[in-house]
Parts: structure tokens; sequence; C-alpha cells
């Protein structure tokens, strides 16, 4: 071996003698590939910067776009939310959002502190100034929210008007545009350069560490420009500028150091040598090792068994091998100190003699499966048997292993667990118990551990729920209650969990409520555990349920009809018995016959059939035993119940039925049925549907002795209406009888002195005439005999007089008086005409005299602001009442004059047709508005002001004109005008000359 190693090294020194030959000649460094690993190295700098300043461009854009939607959530989902996008990006100093003041709003994670504001640095500036702004990117600058150099990125935030909201900041560590390229500085000379669009000096990196600028000096001037030469002749550099961000990247390396070699053929000759010297150097050394490491596995073979034996003789334990043949090789003192017996005993006594005959066959079996290896070991609970002791428990374990020659040898281990089997019997019986106890407390009780898993369940689980106690442990709420119910409880339990706050919570499970009250334990281990008593609180609320109800039944009965009250008070109950179908109906008084009033929308859905709302109740279907059998029916298996009857083809499909009577007294009044429900029906439904049933009724009776009350009450109003007409219609007549008597009167009294003034007008004009003539002839006279001088006095008193004047004007004055006493002698006639006596005397009249007279009677009040337009037909006479027919005219024409405000037109036209006569007084006021047209005849309606009309001129127009068996009739438009037409009976036969009253004439 030795003369081997030595001929080995004289081999190699020899080849390192030709080796080193070799190294004379140096390779020159080759200036085009160092200069093209310069650029290659500075481009992909460039590149993967401009990844990291895009993607971080795209989370920004990200941000504006649902800022928006960010604004309308509230301050703690918006922070987890930036969260989120930036946890995406490792290279993020942080992501924020400002308001649009400056004021930082959020940012993961926010640090401590008083709020900061970016309202004064330069890109927020011009993002707030100007619409338009894109991507701002900043020099270096310290970060007010972690105190780090960092390059800032922001971007425009608008609110819904497009006016501005804020900004948006993602700041970049300058140290990371450079990390990953420490690599490639080798030479103390080597650096890497970053600069911003403006030339600010951003990072700059050496093989001696990384140097960042300060950003609170000298406004960030550039350090170094890019066009400036290196200061290093011998150093390779390259620049290159970013087209999308501007900023550069300076490379400068130092090519002798990096790309310096030796020529092929040197280079191959030394590595043959050194490959050969290496091989020879790792033989040696593989061999030196070989002959170290069987000495050392020697050694620890040695140790080894020493350490097992150690543990095997002093384990607590008791431990023994078994050869393939079950004899015993190696036993430890703890084995025979548990079996009572020496080692040597032990040895002597087979393995099965040691545990009872009970054990025996089950360790035999399992001895035979781990000797054969089908199984590599086994473990079992065995009575091992002790001499002084008698039996105690024990575990077994055994397990098998190889020996070598397809021999198969057995571990085994024996563990006294007799105290451990006492203890467990113990906290059994402490554990039945706990559990006797909680399954007598009046609910679901329960234990959970610190993962929500329940560890104690009693029976009220197995009461309300139908959930056995036994599968309940070791579970979860998601695994017992999937879906939204069994993440309720679980956020309920942790909240209460981790406050350490009892807590009251109110759970809703299909129909059924429940109240938990939960508190936190702590366990002896001092683990937290969550224990919990569970009540269930449905009938209760079921009670304040039906309260509601029948509170609102009694809102309803008094803001809707018997119809639609009985059509809400169903759906109500329906909605009370969670059904899905409910009707209502009426038992007649005859007891006998039945009046179907109501379903609900459920009842009605899907039912095609065709019935009665009327019909024998010995007809209808078992829903009607309730009324048979006046009592509450019950079917909770409908589709089951052999005695079915009375539903028609095409009804809704039955599961569930109940129906209840409403008496009063000894008979049935109302039969109120609910059905479909997806529970059975309960008793305190059937109590529920009764109370609601007697109360629906209750207030039925009164709606409709309500409807009793008003319908008397209307009638009282009417008759009163109609006495109240009747009273102001006697009045009035009175008043014009009054009125007509007065008028009588006075034309009485100014006829007489008329007729004076009429006939002196007349012979007053005469003697006028003949004074006259008798001027003439004297001042003819004069001028015939009186010479100028003595005719000079007479001309001058003609003059003065104007003798000339008053002879033109005195034939005027008379013709103005004689014309003026015509017109007062017609007044007094329609006076006389208006005020006759005889209004129930039945006389054949000219309507047209009558709307004259009229017309003189009113004219005063119409003339100045009305143009009356006369279009008079040629109608025959009409066989009426004269004052009472001017009486309406006179109306019509005042009510007209009324409507005009300034200046109008009043037309009055008379026509004939078949069987009638009519007048019409139309005018082109401003009309009646349509919501007003079917009133104008009712008593005391007026549209005039206060004090300006009674409202029963136009009442009693139609009760002359329905008393002529005529009829008025109006039309009108708002802001056109108005017309009411006069019809009245054309009488084409002989009036007996006894005839007064008009019923009486045959027409």
């Amino acid at each position: 071996m030795r003369t081997l190693t030595g001929a080995v090294v004289m081999f190699n020194l020899a080849l390192a003698v030709v080796a080193g030959v070799g190294t004379l000649q140096l390779q020159r460094t080759s200036e085009d590939t160092a200069a093209r690993w310069v650029a290659d190295t500075a481009k992909q700098i460039e590149r993967e910067i401009e990844q990291t300043l895009g993607v971080t461009d795209l989370v920004l854009q990200n941000v504006v776009d649902q800022h928006l939607i960010y604004k309308s959530q509230t301050p703690r989902v918006k922070g987890e939310a930036l969260a989120r996008l930036a946890a995406r990006h490792p290279w993020l100093n942080v992501l924020l959002t400002t308001t649009a003041e400056g004021e930082v709003q959020y940012w993961p994670p926010r640090p401590p502190g008083a709020g900061v504001s970016l309202a004064d640095r330069a890109y927020f500036v011009r993002l707030r100034d100007d619409p338009e702004a894109a991507l701002q990117v900043s020099p270096p600058v310290i970060s007010r929210t972690t105190g780090l150099p960092v390059l800032a990125l922001a971007r425009r935030l608008s609110d819904a008007q497009g006016q501005f909201d804020g900004a948006t900041v993602a700041s970049i560590p300058v140290r990371h545009f450079v990390a990953g390229f420490e690599s490639k500085l080798q030479h103390p000379s080597d650096t890497l350069e970053l600069f911003d669009a403006q030339g600010h000096l951003i990072v700059s990196m050496s093989a001696a560490g990384v140097e960042l600028p300060d950003p609170t000096g000298t406004a960030n001037a550039p350090l170094r420009s890019a066009a400036q030469p290196p200061s290093d002749a011998r150093l390779m550099r390259s620049e290159v500028r970013n087209p999308t961000y501007g900023y550069s990247v300076a490379l400068a390396i130092a090519p002798h150091e990096r790309f310096g070699g030796w020529k092929p053929e040197t280079l191959a000759l030394l590595g043959g040598w050194m490959a050969f010297g290496l091989g020879s150097l790792v033989w040696l050394s593989q061999a030196l090792v070989e002959r170290r490491r069987q000495a050392q596995d020697e050694r620890a073979l040695r140790e080894s068994e020493g350490r097992f034996r150690s543990f095997f003789d002093h384990a607590m334990i008791g431990m023994a091998v078994l050869s393939p043949t079950r004899e015993w090789l190696q036993v430890n003192p703890a084995l025979a100190s548990i079996l009572g017996r020496t080692a040597a005993e032990v040895m002597a006594t087979p393995l099965t003699g040691l545990v009872d005959a009970q054990s025996a066959e089950q360790l035999e079996l399992k001895l035979a499966k781990v000797f054969s290896g089908e199984q590599d070991g086994a473990t079992m609970e065995a009575r091992l048997v002790h001499p002084q002791l008698g039996s105690f428990e024990a575990q077994l374990s055994l397990r098998g292993f190889d020996g070598g020659e397809n021999l198969r040898f057995m571990a085994l281990c024996v563990q006294d667990i007799s105290q451990h089997k006492h203890s467990e019997r113990r906290a059994a019986s402490a554990l039945a118990v706990t559990q006797h106890f909680i399954d007598h407390f009046p609910g679901a009780a329960f234990l959970k551990d610190e993962n929500l898993r329940v560890v104690l369940a009693n029976r009220g689980f197995k009461d309300m729920l139908g959930l056995e106690p036994g599968e309940l442990i070791g579970r979860t709420n998601e695994e017992i209650f999937p879906g939204e119910f069994g993440a309720k409880l679980s956020r309920d339990d942790r909240r209460v969990l981790e406050s350490s706050k009892s807590e009251v919570v109110e759970e809703v499970l299909g129909n059924r409520y429940f109240e938990t009250h939960k508190f936190r334990v702590t366990g002896s281990d001092g683990r937290l555990m969550l224990g919990g008593l569970t009540v269930d609180v449905t009938l209760r609320h079921q009670i304040a349920a039906r309260v509601r109800v029948m509170l609102e039944l009694n809102g309803l009965g008094s803001q809707f009809g018997e119809r639609e009250f009985v059509s809400k008070a169903l759906e109500a109950v329906e909605k009370l018995t969670y059904s899905h179908i409910g009707f209502l109906h009426y038992i007649n008084d005859d007891q006998e016959t039945i009046e179907l009033v109501t379903w609900t929308q459920g009842a009605l859905k899907g039912c095609q059939a065709a019935h009665d709302t009327h019909y024998p109740i010995s007809k209808a279907g078992i829903w009607a035993d309730a009324f048979r059998t006046r009592s509450a029916v019950v079917f909770n298996d409908y589709p089951g119940y052999a005695a079915k009857r009375g539903l028609p083809d095409g009804h809704a499909h039955l599961l569930r039925l109940v129906c209840v009577p409403v008496m009063e007294g000894d008979k049935v009044r109302m039969l109120l049925g609910v059905g479909n429900r997806k529970t059975e029906y309960d008793d305190f439904a059937v109590t529920s549907l009764q109370l609601l049933g007697n109360d629906i009724w209750r207030n039925v009776r009164r709606l409709r002795a309500e409807a009793a009350l008003r319908l008397r009450v209307d009638e009282l109003n009417a008759l009163n209406q109609q006495l109240t007409v009747a009273q102001n219609q006697l009045l009035q007549s009175e008043k014009m009888a009054s009125i007509g008597q007065l008028a009588a009167g006075v034309a009485h009294e100014l006829n007489n002195p008329i007729s004076f003034v009429h006939s002196n007008l007349a012979t007053l004009t005469e003697y006028v005439t003949d004074l006259l003539h008798l001027l003439d002839l004297s001042q003819s006279c004069a001028q015939q005999h009186l010479t100028a001088e003595q005719s000079q006095p007479l001309d001058q008193a003609w003059r003065e007089r104007d003798i000339n004047y008053i002879r033109s004007d005195i034939v005027q004055l008379l013709a103005e008086s004689r014309e003026g006493a015509n017109r007062v002698r017609v007044i007094v006639k329609n006076l006389k005409d208006l005020a006759h006596v005889s209004d129930d005397e039945l006389v054949w009249s000219d309507l047209r005299d009558g709307l004259n007279s009229t017309i003189n009677i009113v004219w005063n009040e119409l003339k100045y602001k009305v143009e009356l337009v006369k279009e008079y037909a040629d109608i025959p006479l009409v066989l009426c009442m004269p004052t009472q027919i001017n009486q309406v005219f006179m109306n019509l024409l005042i009510n007209a004059g009324h409507a005009i405000q300034t200046r109008g037109v009043i037309t009055i036209r008379t026509g004939v047709s078949d069987r009638e006569v009519w007048v019409e007084v139309e005018d082109n006021g401003q009309g009646i508005a349509p919501e007003h047209i079917h009133h104008v005849f009712e008593p005391f309606f007026t549209t005039k002001p206060v004090g300006q009309g009674t409202g029963l001129g136009l009442s009693v127009s139609h009760s002359i004109v329905a008393k002529h068996r005529g009829q008025i009739t109006v039309r009108s438009e708002l802001g056109v005008g108005t017309c009411f037409r006069l019809s009245l009976p054309l009488i084409t036969t002989e009036v007996p000359a006894d005839t007064e009253r008009l019923d009486a004439v045959p027409t």
C-alpha cells in the first residue's frame, strides 16, 4: 500500500513539471465578448425593472377602476381588499389611497401614529391640478409610512362626476431594483447605477455594497450624467434607456478580471494533469477513509451495544426478545419485576403461561401472525398473573424483525396499565354521573373544545332535534348542520370563545326558535372550552306571533271593508300557521247552505276546479266535518285518509288539512281552514286557528253592524237633505211670492203716474208744435214789416237765447221723453207679468215673450259686460206656468252673466223638434270643471264665492222643469263656455178648460 502510494505521488510530480510549461502563456482577453456580455446584462436589468414598474402600474389601474366600489364599502373592507392586492406583489413597500386633500386613508399594514399627508408631494400636486395627468413616477423619496427610501408611482382617482377624489400610490424600495444582481459585480471597480428620467440617481451598487442617495438633500441633483465618460478607462461600460418610463441603467465591468484566461492547448494539458492527479488523490483518500470507517463502525457497534444494554437493563417498562422458536433470549429486570419473578423464572415459563386463560388464546393468535410475517406487529391488553398479587391488567406490544437466514425474531414490551385502567374506570364513572346529571337539564346542554368540536352533549338534543348525543361527539357545527345555519353557530361560538363574555344567542331552525346561553370554560389543563345550554322557545314566539296577528286583525277591521278584511285576515292566518293554502266560508242562517267566501293565493294556485259560491253543506267535503261535529278536524295524512271526499277534480293537491268551526250561540257561523303545512299540525296550531277564527268573526259582525249603521245614517241624511231642500225651496217660493206681490204693488203704483206722464207728453207735443209754428210765423212777419233797426232788439234776443237750438232740441227732448215713458210702461207690464199671482194656472204661452220680458228685468245687470244675441226660431205655444218658466230663464241668464268675467256674449236660441220645444242659453264664459258638472243641479252646490250664491238657483230650476215634465241639460268646456238646454213637451191636443195640473194634460 505504501509503495503504490509513493509511485502515484512521483508520477503526479512529473505531470506537474509538464503542466508548468503551459503556464508561461496567458490567454488574451476577448474585448468583443466582454462588450456583448456587459450590453446584454444591462438590457436584462432594464427589462426586469420595466416589468416591475409595468405590473405596479397595473395594480394602480386596478385600484382606480375599483375606486367607486371601494368608496361605497366600509374602511375595513377596503383595507382588506388593498392588503390582498398588495400581498400578491411582494416588492411593494406600501399600496395606499388618499383623500382629495392628500390625507392617507388606507395602507397595509397601517403603522401606528397620527395621520399622514402627501399633499406636498410633487406627483400629488400634478395629479390634482391636471385632469389629464397619467402615471406619475417620483424621484427617490423617504416613505412617510415606512421610512424607507422608495420610488413612488401614483395615479389619479376620480369620483362619479369625474372630479379629483384623491390618488392611489404604490411605493417600491429603491434597493429592490438592484436586488439579485450582486453576483454580476465581482471586481471592486464593477458598478451598477440606475437613473430616473430627469437624470437623478436612484441607486448605485458595487462589489462593496449598495449606495443610496440622500432624498432629503440638494433636491435630488444628478450624481452623474449619462454622458459622463467612465473614470476608469479599463472598465467596459453600457447604458440602456427605457423608452416607456425614461429611466437609465448604467453597468461598468472590469473585463480582464472576468474574461482573462489560458490558451486552449495549455488548458488541455493542465486539465489532463489535474484530472489524473485528482483521480489518484481521490483513490488514495477513499482507501484511507474506508480503513478509518471500518474502525469507527467497530467502535460505534461496541458503544451501541453498551448503550442498548444499559437502556434495556434500566428501562421502566418490561422488555424481552424471543427467538423464532418462541424461547426467551433476553429479559430485562423491569419485566421480571412486573411479573413478580426473577429473570430466570420468567425465561423458564412460556409467554402464554404468564397470562390468564382468557388472554392466552388471543395472545397465541397474535404471536402466530407476527412470527409468520403476516403482521409486522400487534398490540393487545391482557391480564398477567402475579404469584403474590394475582392477575392484573397490562398492555403487550409485539414487533417482529428479521434476524437473517429467513429467521424471524420478536421484541416484546410489557407495561402495567392497571392504575391507568383504574383511572379510566373512575373517569368513566364520573363522566357517566356527569352525563346523567346534564341529561336532566331543561334543554340541550353541550361542551365544545377550542376547535369547536363537541366533547359532551346531553339527551336534550335527542328530545329537541332528534339527534343522538353520541353521534355529536367529535363533530363540528358545519358537520352537524351543513349550510349557513352551521356557519352562523360557529361564528357565534368563536365570538364568545374569544371575548370571554357570556351571551344569550337566538337561533332559528326551520319553523322553530331556540335561545342558547353560551359561556367560556377553562379546563384543568388550561385549555379554553365553550359551554352552552339551548332551550326551545318556539312556543313563546308562537304565542307572541299569535298576539301580533290578533292585534293586526283589529287594525285591519278598522281599515277595510268586510271582503277585503277577511281576505287579508286569511293571508295572516296562513302565514302564522306556516301553511300554504287557506279558506274561509260562511254558514247561512238556515244552517243548511254554505257561502264560499275567499281562498288564499296558495289555495288558488294550480286549482282548476269549477265550483258554485253557494251550495248545500251536505255536499261539502270532509273539511265540513267541522260543521257536522261542531269541533275542529285535523288530517295530517290527507292522501292516506280512506274516507276523504267532496273535493272536485282539479282542486289543489292536499297533504294536510285542519278546519275549525266558529260558533255563535248554538249555530255555526263560519268555517276557517288551512293546509299543506310542511310539518304536522299540532294542538297549538289548532288552538291558534280557533282563536283567530273567533276574532275574525267578531270583526265581521262589527263591520256588518257598522255598515248597517252607515246605511241608516245615509238614509237619514238623505231624508234630512230632502227636507232641507224642500224647506229652502218653500222659503224661496215664499220669497219670490213676496217679491211678486211687492213688484205688483210697485207696478200698480207706477202705472197711473206713468199714464199721466205719457198722456201729458202727447198733449205737450201738440202744444209745442203749435208754439213753434207761431214762432216761425212771427219771425217771418218781423222780417217783412220791420226795418233792420226796428228788428235789431228782436234779433239780439233771438241770438242771446239761441232760439234756433232750442227750437230743434225741444222736439228731440219730447221724443226721448215719450220713449222713456214707453220703456217704463214696458217694465211695469213685465213686473206685473212676473208678479202674476196665478202661478199654478196653465196657460198657452210663447216662450219668446217670456224670454224678452225676463231679459228686460235682468238687463241692468248684464248690459255692462254682455253682448246679447237672439237666435229665435218659430215655435208653437207651450202649455206652461209662465211665471215659473220665466224664473228658470232668469236663473239661467244671471248665471251666464256671472260666468263672464270682463266681456262676453250670451246667445239665446229657440227651436222645436217632433215632441218638444227647446230653449238654449249659451255663454262664452269660464265654463264648469269636469268634476263639478255632475253636481250643478244638486241643492246648495255652488262654485261662487261665499256670500254670492245659495246653490239653489239651478236646483229650483231643475224642479220647475221636472214639474213641467221637461228636461234641463248642460254641456260645458272649461275656458270655452257653457250651454244650458231647456226642453218642454209639445202638447198637440185640446186641453180641457178646467185642467189646472200638468200631469193631467195629455201629450
